[in-house]
């Protein structure tokens, strides 16, 4: 369908009252990209009589003459799959209408939004919300600029087309989606109001489990920061029962993952690696091998800290195979050289651990990596001071400068850092003092407010 369709013709093909081809002519035409049409068909959504979509079922009741029932539950059905149609429509619109809110000027992005009714689309919100999401790996201010955009268009969706409790839900996604952003950015108190905000959304949503795993499972990311573990666990395990109940094996892996962090930071890593021997089946069953992993790397790094560095080298053999297909994926070769001379330094054979604390050492240096590269010499200064070797712990020291000097550490881990580095030059430091120091950086790395006691 090259030329627009009239308003009336929309206006019968979304009530059904049409036929499956001029069903078929819509959507090829919203596949085109046509936003006027797309914004003319919602609009008369939004106006029509929902009687036929919403009750499906009474179509099918033995009491209607046949004639009668066959005629109403086609129609029915054929206005279901109109609105399936301008919702899809909308899905795909997402990425062109991110990008022609990327060419307009910040500082008008979100009025934008508020002012033109083309971006206050429901797909154009799950897009940001995503986006969001995989921005805070690698531009943690960009994630936060589109969360923010995505809170604008879920607060600017219409409730007469979309029903009031979906709203609800995507405001409460989106908010949820911002505060992990900000938590990425080290906005703590940001995060906690964006969540608060969810919260009061989610109360008055669909109450969609799946919808409530998510903003639960983001909140408890949130908490852990927050070093509020009895917290993260009892909202991790909400969420976890929400994946449960609908069957999503992988973010129900992610959140008994997370529940694991939350004794491990807490000082049990014993309890985390027996969360942890709970996941392994359901991420098996799941398929997803980068999850696999990552939950058999935290197994094996956890039991090095429960005192039992032989069983985490079983396991680290083991997860071998799975590092392989990883080679192009730098965290995880970082991580898999670092884990190993973590092992063989508790196993006491210094003399492995060392040239692959150097390597790991080196992997952080190029890839410019100040807080990684801050543990790393702590494990080997440790390593030294273990051996009596105070004057390669001094020349640590002097190394950590690099560290100083990259501004990646917050004030607090940088007191942490330099107390060690003065306790290093002075020759009082201690191999208790570099591991107090580890662990405080580890608690510490996404918590710019928790201080090193």
């Amino acid at each position: 369908m090259r030329r627009h369709p009239t308003r009336d013709f929309l206006r019968q093909v979304l009530t059904g009252e049409l036929g499956d081809d001029e069903l078929v002519e819509v959507q090829e035409h919203f596949e085109e990209g046509c936003v006027t049409c797309l914004l003319t068909a919602r609009e008369l959504l939004a106006r029509s009589e929902p009687d036929l979509l919403d009750n499906l079922g009474r179509f099918t009741d033995s009491g209607l003459p046949e004639h009668e029932r066959d005629e109403g539950y086609e129609r029915a059905v054929r206005q279901t799959a109109g609105r399936a149609i301008v919702l899809e429509a909308e899905r795909r619109l997402g990425t062109t209408l991110l990008a022609e809110l990327d060419r307009r000027p910040p500082a008008l992005r979100r009025e934008g939004i508020r002012r033109t009714p083309r971006y206050q689309l429901l797909g154009l919100a799950e897009l940001l919300a995503e986006e969001s999401r995989r921005a805070g790996f690698h531009d943690v201010a960009r994630a936060v600029e589109l969360g923010e955009l995505g809170v604008e268009v879920a607060d600017a969706l219409d409730p007469s087309f979309y029903f009031p409790s979906i709203v609800c839900d995507r405001q409460a996604l989106n908010r949820a989606f911002l505060g992990n952003a900000r938590r990425v950015a080290f906005d703590l108190f940001g995060a906690e109001r964006a969540f608060q905000d969810a919260l009061c959304h989610l109360e008055r949503g669909t109450g969609d489990e799946l919808v409530r795993g998510d903003v639960l499972s983001l909140l408890g990311s949130l908490r852990i920061d927050q070093t509020r573990y009895a917290e993260a666990r009892r909202v991790l395990q909400e969420a976890l029962g929400s994946f449960r109940r609908t069957g999503q094996q992988h973010d129900e892996a992610k959140a008994l993952l997370k529940i694991a962090h939350t004794y491990a930071d807490a000082g049990e890593p014993e309890r985390a690696v027996e969360i942890l021997e709970k996941a392994a089946p359901v991420v098996d069953a799941d398929g997803d091998e980068r999850l696999g992993l990552l939950v058999r790397h935290s197994t094996s790094f956890w039991l090095v800290d429960a005192g039992d560095a032989l069983e985490a080298l079983v396991r680290f053999e083991k997860a071998r195979s799975l590092y392989d297909r990883f080679r192009d994926d730098p965290w995880f070769q970082l991580r898999r050289t670092w884990q190993e001379a973590r092992i063989h330094a508790a196993l006491g054979d210094p003399d492995r651990a060392e040239p692959l604390f150097e390597e790991a050492r080196q992997a952080a240096t190029e890839r410019e990596l100040p807080y990684e590269l801050a543990m790393i010499d702590l494990e080997l200064a440790a390593l030294h001071l273990d051996r009596g070797d105070t004057a390669r712990v001094r020349q640590l020291a002097e190394q950590m400068v690099s560290v100083f000097r990259s501004g990646a550490l917050h004030a607090h881990a940088l007191a942490a850092v330099f107390l060690f580095q003065h306790a290093a030059r002075t020759e009082t430091a201690t191999a208790g003092l570099a591991r107090e120091v580890l662990v405080y950086l580890r608690r510490a790395q996404n918590n710019p407010y928790l201080p090193f006691r």
